[in-house]
């Protein structure tokens, strides 16, 4: 700043010239490159023909364009502030530069080139972590399903619930929490009755087996 003040001020002290041509002939910024040798730019000592370019957005070179070049990439064809040759690594993106912030869309965001294990899909089930999948090691775990018969103890919905809707294994009545969902009056929703598990006749039977019995011998008396 200082250099380019000394050269105003050094301007403005310079009498006036017969002609253009004078004017165009001096090297203000000292490159030794006059705006008649080609300097584009006489404030800046880096800007002059034949100058490399550098990541500034200018004509380095007083080529007559800024290099859009790979091996330069002074692009920002995202207009997001940052230039390719300037750290970003995805120029089709405002929402991708290195300053900023990671994001749930599976993207290196901020250009450090890592993505969160959050934003991959590492059983490729379609759903990352951040997107509410509880198991990205098992395809059959995500937002969406439902819990399943034959996996008891785990939530496989993601939804916080364990075997939500499922029976215990050998219930048919969810209604208790009696083995086989039975109670006094029987097995199962309908209460079916239980099945005898002997051989030997129930003393309802035997009852009125000899009730019918003494009724006969008072006939026969």
């Amino acid at each position: 700043m200082l250099r380019l003040a000394a050269l105003l001020v050094a301007l403005a002290a310079t009498p006036a010239f017969a002609d253009d041509d004078d004017a165009l002939d001096l090297d203000l910024d000292g490159d030794s490159w006059s705006l008649a040798d080609g300097d584009c730019d006489d404030l800046r000592v880096w800007i002059h023909p034949g100058a490399q370019e550098v990541c500034d957005g200018h004509d380095s070179d007083c080529d007559g364009e800024i290099s859009t070049a790979l091996d330069t990439g002074e692009q920002d064809a995202d207009d997001d502030g940052w230039r390719v040759c300037a750290g970003d690594c995805n120029d089709e993106r405002t929402d991708v530069h290195p300053l900023a912030p990671e994001l749930c869309d599976e993207l290196d965001n901020d250009c450090d080139g890592d993505r969160p294990l959050s934003e991959q899909d590492l059983d490729l089930d379609g759903l990352a972590p951040c997107e509410g999948d509880c198991d990205d090691l098992e395809a059959r775990t995500r937002p969406g399903l439902s819990d399943a018969p034959g996996r008891e103890g785990v939530d496989d919905n993601c939804d916080g619930v364990i075997d939500e809707g499922l029976l215990p294994s050998g219930d048919d009545d969810d209604t208790t929490d009696l083995p086989g969902g039975c109670t006094d009056r029987g097995c199962g929703v309908s209460f079916r009755a239980a099945t005898p598990t002997s051989d030997r006749a129930s003393p309802l039977l035997a009852c009125a087996a000899l009730g019918l019995l003494i009724g006969r011998r008072r006939r026969d008396l």
